[in-house]
């Protein structure tokens, strides 16, 4: 049941959140945030 109603939150923080997670992660790529992401693709 917790399934349900989270996916349904998840798909319209995604289209917000992926906006401004993409313009934080290109600032950040530059940094450190290069490693980050490596792992992130991996547990997907």
């Amino acid at each position: 049941t917790q399934a349900k109603p989270k996916t349904r939150r998840t798909k319209k923080e995604r289209e917000t959140k992926k906006p401004e997670k993409t313009k934080d992660v290109k600032k950040d790529t530059k940094g450190e945030k290069k490693p980050k992401p490596s792992k992130k693709a991996e547990k997907k």
